[in-house]
């Protein structure tokens, strides 16, 4: 760890993000997540895990006309 890094915990446990980093990672995570609520919605709504996480080709365009509209 170095100056300026940041520490991130949760409940899943805790992660050191180097300064240099952090707006990639901040990018990504925030994408990983609306991927996950998109996920959610289709499992409460009937759907099966398989082909949803990991999203398969199908499922990923499904998502990503999803995200277009937001």
């Amino acid at each position: 760890m170095f100056p300026n890094d940041v520490i991130l915990v949760d409940d899943d446990g805790a992660v050191v993000i180097p300064q240099k980093l952090l707006a990639e990672v901040s990018t990504l995570a925030a994408e990983q997540e609306r991927m996950e609520e998109w996920i959610m919605t289709q499992v409460n709504n009937g759907a099966t895990l398989p082909g949803l996480y990991p999203p398969n080709a199908e499922n990923k365009a499904r998502y990503e006309a999803w995200a277009k509209q937001r």
